[in-house]
């Protein structure tokens, strides 16, 4: 795959070096970087919902220094010094600038609040109706159990009188003459007051329910820093002093053959857990299963036959084979493209 022409600064994406990571906070960015350049790399941020679990993660992207080193030999990204780029331009940020910040903010914070406010009314709405449609439902049960009830009744009343039945204000008397054991100067108990269940629980009259206060983080802070920002510690001039500076001095071993397998179109991740290097896939991982575990090494050096053999059976035991790359010296060698890298596959068959 040929390498792209070089871009102005505003088309490219940005990388933020923090604490030695390289990482994406743009959801543009990392949304190109997926369809353009086959990278998917890793979330690293944590859901703050639920900040215990690890299975669900969000922004940032952590980039791996091979993905970082070779977005910016190709001139498709750059990167920069996160704390010192903030300061740089915050310090000098004038006061118009951040007023209108502020009052962006503001108004977001405003249609958050509006938008919480429409769902939980609309919420509180639909509890009520269902209150009210249970009410009916049980009152009409109710009666029609009466109905019945008296028309069981109806054929026992017409054969046999009812027997009298002492009043109300006389059962105290009536109780107090039954019983020889109940003293004369007790009080009788006091009746408990009836109250209906609609009365202790009210609904409330209206369906606009207030929020209060809520609080707005913003998850960048592109709307301070303006478009192509460039700072004077960016590498965006894509000198050879300041990438030196922005990577590590020694790139890593691995470089190579992740250029070359990302210049035939694989998408890569870290392949710990497989006991490689990194786990190919043929497209993007969402689409597809990883087809190979891949290990780099050096053109001269000799591979270990218990590692060939272990990875090996790792890797068909979880049905992907083994890919073992290293990048011939000479002429070409450290190109973007990975020209002089040269590839293999081992398959471990059953005997």
């Amino acid at each position: 795959m040929a390498s792209p022409s070089p871009h102005s600064v505003a088309s490219k994406i940005r990388i933020s070096k923090v604490a030695g990571r390289y990482l994406l906070f743009d959801l543009g960015d990392v949304m190109r970087l997926r369809r353009t350049h086959s990278m998917c790399s890793v979330l690293v941020g944590t859901n703050p919902q639920a900040p215990n679990q690890n299975m669900f993660t969000g922004l940032p992207l952590e980039l791996l220094e091979e993905e970082a080193r070779l977005l910016v030999d190709r001139q498709d990204a750059y990167i920069v010094d996160d704390a010192r780029t903030h300061l740089e331009y915050l310090s000098a940020l004038p006061e118009q600038k951040r007023r209108a910040y502020i009052e962006a903010h503001m108004a977001r914070l405003g249609e958050a609040r509006g938008s919480l406010e429409d769902e939980m009314s609309a919420r509180a709405k639909a509890v009520k109706e269902a209150r009210e449609s249970g009410a009916l439902a049980g009152k009409g049960k109710k009666g029609k159990r009466r109905a019945e009830t008296k028309d069981k009744q109806a054929p026992e009343d017409s054969t046999c009188a009812p027997s009298p039945v002492p009043s109300v204000a006389n059962q105290p008397q009536v109780a107090a003459e039954s019983s020889p054991d109940v003293c004369l100067f007790e009080s009788p108990a006091p009746e408990k007051p009836s109250v209906s269940k609609s009365v202790s629980r009210a609904a409330p009259t209206d369906d606009v329910v207030s929020v209060g206060k809520i609080h707005l983080t913003p998850g960048t802070s592109k709307d301070l820093l303006p478009s192509g920002y460039v700072s004077t510690s960016d590498s965006s001039n894509n000198s050879d002093e300041q990438k030196n500076m922005a990577l590590t001095h020694s790139p890593p071993s691995s470089c190579p053959l992740y250029n070359y397998l990302n210049s035939q179109g694989y998408f890569m991740t870290p392949g710990i857990r497989f006991g490689g290097q990194y786990s190919v896939y043929p497209g993007d991982p969402f689409r597809f299963h990883a087809h190979f575990i891949a290990n780099n090494y050096r053109w001269d050096q000799e591979i270990d036959m218990l590692e060939l053999v272990g990875v090996g059976r790792l890797a068909g035991a979880v049905k992907k084979g083994l890919l073992l790359g290293g990048e011939r010296p000479g002429q070409g060698a450290g190109q973007p493209d990975g020209r002089n890298v040269r590839a293999f596959c081992v398959e471990w068959a059953g005997m």
